[in-house]
């Protein structure tokens, strides 16, 4: 069950929508309005080590329009100014996670597991998606490939290897 509440609206045009949690302080989620019209959401998990792991969710027809970096970017500039980050943490599945954003699979999965099925590389796929897209704009351009399974696969997104570290 998703911890956002579809009836939060805010009155700007594609907007962040802060979703107050309790006591956790190294977390923060978000709605993606629309005038009222609800476009997704993002959440934000964070540690002291400079690792985050985001996850970002639109709705079909307002992907592809920019939206999805730009809400990204906003919610990026305020986690980095609690504690800068050097790594992205990003776990790409098929799972129910995603069941009321498309058909259940994380755009991210898709593009990576498509590409790759077609022969192009992983240095080309990787950075295909839109989460790879992303962290290249950050100068996130380094990464390694924690697990790659038919169902699921993690990637970290790095600047310098020396400020690296891993999640796990």
């Amino acid at each position: 069950m998703s911890i956002f509440n579809k009836n939060i609206m805010c009155k700007k045009m594609v907007a962040l929508k802060e979703i107050k949690l309790d006591v956790i302080t190294d977390k923060m989620c978000f709605h993606i309005m629309d005038d009222e019209e609800f476009v997704g959401e993002i959440e934000m998990n964070w540690n002291n080590y400079g690792g985050l792991v985001p996850v970002v969710k639109i709705i079909p027809e307002y992907r592809r329009k920019g939206i999805g970096f730009r809400m990204f970017k906003e919610a990026w500039d305020i986690i980095n100014n609690i504690t800068p980050i050097n790594t992205i943490h990003a776990s790409w599945n098929d799972d129910e996670e995603f069941r009321n954003f498309g058909d259940g699979n994380s755009t991210n999965f898709e593009v990576y597991k498509n590409l790759v099925q077609k022969g192009v590389s992983t240095d080309e796929s990787v950075f295909a998606t839109p989460t790879g897209r992303w962290a290249k704009r950050l100068e996130l351009s380094n990464y390694r490939i924690i697990a790659d399974t038919a169902n699921r696969v993690d990637v970290d997104f790095y600047k310098d290897e020396k400020l690296y570290k891993p999640l796990i």
